[in-house]
């Protein structure tokens, strides 16, 4: 492999990347049973396979409420959002999630690993921020956020003083990008892995269809998304726009979605994006 580098001239940071990589996923094949070496589960029947995908998925998803509501409310609804419309990201060192200005197809969720979420004020150029620099200064931060005990679902926010570029470590359980679900979107900001990182992607559209076959479901899935989208209208009015899900806006939309009362089971009325009320039109909520 060193030869290899040598070869094409790799450059020697990137080789250092690769093999940190390589290291690391060696590693966790032998910490981890990896179903390509179970031949028997090729054997297994497709509602089978989903069942274990389902069990596997479940225990990162139940840490949002919504998810949990779902299951609830119709666990086959969330077998199919399992089956359809997640898959795995494996991130290396320094690899992007996503970028700011983007626009939004998918949620995702740290699973394993962290990263760091980044947003810059308008006139700083959108360049890709995963160099040396940038990632020392964000485990300075990382490691403060875990001395002190802080929940993934509360990171810690880093203000540089010399261009206003918030910093905010996230790790396990830390879900991004949910906006993409309810509404036309795009990133407010960029994040990358500050180490290896193990991420799973909720495809927005796939979700929303799957999310339609059940009115049940749909109608109450869209109650959720009214409450949640006003919370973001707010946030953009006061300049605290985020692609970090607060958990603390979810519950409360959720809270506010099983007040409701009657539940609607007329799929036409909610958008399979889940669309707000008549404050909802296409916004870009992206920070120029």
């Amino acid at each position: 492999l060193r030869r290899y580098f040598r070869q094409h001239r790799v450059p020697p940071e990137l080789g250092r990347r690769i093999m940190r990589y390589l290291e690391y996923h060696e590693d966790q094949k032998r910490r981890t049973v990896q179903e390509s070496e179970l031949p028997l589960l090729g054997c297994l029947t497709k509602e089978l396979r989903s069942q274990l995908r389902y069990v596997g998925y479940m225990h990162t998803l139940r840490e949002h409420p919504l998810f949990r509501v779902v299951e609830q409310l119709s666990d086959i609804t969330m077998h199919r959002i399992c089956d359809i419309a997640l898959q795995e990201r494996p991130l290396a060192e320094r690899d992007p999630l996503f970028f700011q200005g983007e626009a939004g197809q998918q949620m995702d969720v740290v699973v394993r690993g962290e990263a760091v979420y980044v947003q810059k004020p308008p006139g700083i150029s959108n360049r890709y921020e995963g160099d040396e620099t940038t990632l020392t200064v964000n485990r300075t931060s990382m490691n403060s956020a875990v001395s002190e005990g802080l929940h993934a679902n509360h990171p810690k926010k880093m203000v540089s003083d010399s261009d206003g570029v918030i910093k905010v470590t996230v790790s396990k359980n830390t879900f991004l990008g949910e906006a993409a679900l309810w509404m036309p979107w795009r990133h407010c900001g960029d994040a990358y892995a500050v180490r290896e990182c193990f991420v799973i992607s909720l495809n927005a559209k796939a979700f929303g269809e799957t999310v339609q076959r059940c009115p049940y479901v749909h109608s109450n899935v869209g109650k959720y998304a009214q409450y949640l989208v006003r919370f973001l209208y707010k946030s953009q009015r006061k300049g605290r726009l985020s692609d970090i899900t607060d958990m603390d806006e979810a519950q409360y939309s959720l809270d506010r979605m099983m007040e409701t009362g009657r539940i609607n089971t007329n799929s036409d009325d909610m958008d399979a994006r889940g669309s707000a009320d008549d404050e909802g039109e296409d916004l870009d909520f992206s920070k120029e």
